[in-house]
C-alpha cells in the first residue's frame, strides 16, 4: 500500500508532500549521526532498527518494475517530471543505503543481522538489482 513517504514519489503531489521529505531527511540525519557512534551503533540495533528497515516497502512504493526502477536510477535527458521524481527517488534511497552499512557493522552479534539485512535486500532487490547492473544511459 501507499504511505506518506512512498507518495513523495509522486509528481502529482509535489508540494503537498514537501513536509513528508524533510521530516524524513531530519530524522535520516538523527539516525545517521547515531549510528556512527558506537554506543549510538548500539542503541539502534537494540531498537532492532535493522528488523523495521527490512520490512519497509516505501522505496518500491512507485517503482513497480524494472523499467521504472531503471528511470528513477538513471534520467533521462529532459525528461523534467522525471528529473523530480529521480532527485527524489534518491533523496530517499541515499540514506537508507547509508543507514543499513552502517548498522551492519555492528560488532556484538554479526550473526543476529544476516536475516534482517537478507529481508532488507530481498524486498528491494529489484532496486538492488539496478544499481548493480544496470549502466548509465542503458
Amino acid at each position: 500500500g501507499r504511505t506518506a513517504l512512498g507518495e513523495v514519489l509522486d509528481i502529482t503531489m509535489t508540494e503537498s508532500r514537501h513536509p513528508h521529505l524533510l521530516a524524513f531527511k531530519g530524522k535520516m540525519n538523527v539516525l545517521l549521526h547515531l549510528a556512527q557512534d558506537e554506543e549510538g551503533l548500539r542503541e539502534l540495533t537494540g531498537y532492532r532498527l535493522l528488523e523495521k528497515l527490512s520490512g519497509c516497502s516505501f522505496m518500491r512504493t512507485h517503482a513497480q518494475g524494472e523499467r521504472q526502477i531503471r528511470a528513477l536510477l538513471r534520467c533521462p535527458r529532459g525528461a523534467n517530471d522525471l528529473g523530480v521524481l529521480a532527485r527524489r527517488f534518491h533523496q530517499l534511497l541515499t540514506p537508507v543505503l547509508q543507514l543499513f552499512v552502517a548498522l551492519l557493522h555492528d560488532a556484538e552479534d554479526p550473526s543476529a543481522l544476516r536475516d534482517p539485512a537478507a529481508r532488507f535486500l530481498w524486498t528491494h532487490r529489484q532496486i538492488f538489482r539496478e544499481v548493480m547492473m544496470g549502466t548509465p544511459g542503458g
